[in-house]
């Protein structure tokens, strides 16, 4: 062999190599995508059938009262294709990637997963709060004083997926918790005593009105 050519076949061989060790991984990449939609399929088949017998919207609505913009039945089938899915995926990357790697991808998913879950529960919270409204008549500034505690609490809830140090969320939410308890105290005060405050007021509107012409 020409000493010019033994670079090249060391490349070729060292890629002969890496192929050889990556085709199991390969081959059990497949299997493992492969078996992920087959499950994905039943549980969505299975899913189907029996939330379709337990009727859950029709069930939320008849205890509840309210109405869901969206359907539960298909929701709950996203979230456990969405759950197979990254089961799957974890593991094709567990095969591929070193730990190192895998630490940052562990990572990745908890943090995607918390920002998912408060997605949805915030969702929720408002969904609920616009029925709950529209089935009851409530006055425009306690619609506003609830919307304005909604989105403290949501702002809590996002402060708590942050990735800002544990000193400036510590402060955050010590404030949004202050600021939540304050309102509610004044919104109970309000709520309990209102008429009495209200008399408190015109009596002594009253009285200023009469100081005036006792006067004259």
């Amino acid at each position: 062999m020409q000493p010019q050519l033994q670079p090249i076949v060391e490349i070729l061989r060292q890629i002969a190599r890496d192929i050889v060790q990556l085709l199991p991984k390969v081959a059990l990449s497949v299997l493992v995508l492969t078996a992920a939609l087959i499950a994905i399929k039943a549980v969505n088949t299975l899913l189907s059938k029996l939330l379709k017998f337990a009727e859950v919207d029709q069930l939320i609505k008849q205890y509840t009262g309210i109405e869901l913009p969206f359907s539960s039945e298909r929701l709950l089938i996203a979230l456990a294709d969405i759950g197979i899915a990254l089961v799957a995926v974890y593991s094709v990357l567990s095969m591929f990637l070193t730990q190192a790697q895998m630490q940052v991808v562990e990572s990745v998913l908890g943090y995607g997963t918390r920002l998912i879950s408060v997605a949805l529960m915030l969702i929720f919270i408002f969904v609920a709060f616009n029925s709950i409204v529209e089935k009851i008549r409530v006055e425009a500034k306690l619609r506003s004083y609830i919307m304005f505690i909604l989105l403290l609490l949501s702002t809590a809830l996002i402060v708590d997926v942050t990735t800002l140090s544990k000193e400036v969320k510590g402060a955050l939410v010590t404030g949004l918790s202050i600021g939540i308890g304050l309102s509610i105290g004044v919104f109970t005060a309000w709520f309990f005593f209102k008429e009495y405050l209200d008399t408190l007021v015109e009596a002594r509107a009253r009285r200023e009105e009469k100081q005036p012409r006792e006067a004259a």
